[in-house]
């Protein structure tokens, strides 16, 4: 489903409402672009991964990378790439075999490699619970994460 309407036209009110009216067992992703944002690369989906993982501002990159770490064990067990791919896209500290990791592969390529796995990370994580994924003002977005939100729409079906 997609949600549009010019500004002030009670667009997020209706996805809070509609939010509301899930069943518990409905597992909501919220991934958020800002205005100027279309300079961040990957914003709406760092929003996500940050609030899905529960890495706050306060969290020291030592923390941050923990609760990643932790957060993706859980869905994709050992997952060198995942951790290096995931971290890099969060602009976090990598650890230095993340980091040679990366170095193996083209810009091209890793950003393939990120689209698979946030498509796989998706497709488990829907397995384990039906899930929405809800992207506030994609207007605002960068070009990677509209390449990404396409990459991904064929998962609705």
């Amino acid at each position: 489903m997609i949600v549009a309407g010019g500004a002030g036209r009670a667009k997020y009110s209706l996805m809070e409402e509609w939010g509301r009216s899930w069943e518990k067992d409905i597992r909501g992703l919220e991934g958020r672009s800002y205005a100027g944002g279309a300079g961040v690369p990957d914003g709406p989906f760092d929003y996500l991964t940050r609030r899905y993982v529960g890495i706050s501002d306060e969290d020291s990159e030592s923390r941050a990378g923990s609760r990643l770490r932790q957060a993706l064990q859980r869905v994709l067990p050992g997952g060198l790439e995942a951790n290096a791919l995931v971290g890099s896209m969060l602009g976090m500290r990598l650890e230095r075999d993340e980091e040679e990791h990366l170095a193996t592969h083209s810009p091209q390529e890793v950003q393939q490699r990120l689209f698979a796995l946030v498509e796989d990370l998706l497709r488990r994580l829907a397995q384990q619970q039906p899930t929405v994924l809800v992207m506030e003002d994609l207007h605002c977005a960068d070009d990677s994460s509209l390449e990404l939100v396409q990459h991904l729409l064929p998962l609705v079906r």
